[in-house]
């Protein structure tokens, strides 16, 4: 069984090998058949590989404050309307290659709103990188200033 271990974290599935631990460790497992318990060991893999990479695009959004598209007050006056928003949310305008930029007064609620829809996009696949505009601005000129050095 050592070489199984050791054999099981070389091909880094670890999920599977927590799983298959757990069954040895408890009695109840025993019951099931063999195709019912190895469909855990690959669930429990499945699961842990989704959510690494949910914590990886969340890493790489580099999200400004933790907010979720739960947590947003569609009642707070912000002229926001709450079909639109959650229409974004649904990321159609993603899989079009188009972009999202929030513009609005100080205090309405920008970051929070643009954190809340990038969490909710991150866990439906798509890359999402949260930019603050100076730090938009910034990364405009150096990709145009590249492009002209290089032709």
């Amino acid at each position: 069984m050592q070489q199984t271990i050791e054999y099981l974290n070389h091909l880094k599935l670890t999920g599977l090998l927590e799983a298959w631990q757990e069954q040895q460790s408890q009695p109840t497992y025993l019951e099931l058949s063999f195709d019912e318990r190895f469909a855990l060991l690959v669930e429990r893999e499945f699961i842990r590989r989704q959510n690494q990479r949910l914590q990886r695009r969340l890493r790489q959004a580099q999200l400004f404050i933790g907010a979720s598209l739960s947590d947003v007050n569609f009642e707070v006056s912000r002229g926001l309307q709450k079909a639109h928003f959650l229409q974004w949310a649904q990321g159609q305008w993603v899989s079009q290659h188009l972009n999202l930029i929030m513009v609005g007064p100080t205090g309405v609620g920008k970051t929070f709103l643009a954190c809340a829809l990038a969490d909710q996009l991150c866990k439906h696949d798509p890359r999402v990188r949260y930019l603050k505009t100076a730090e938009l601005i910034c990364e405009l000129k150096f990709a145009k200033a590249v492009r002209v050095a290089c032709p």
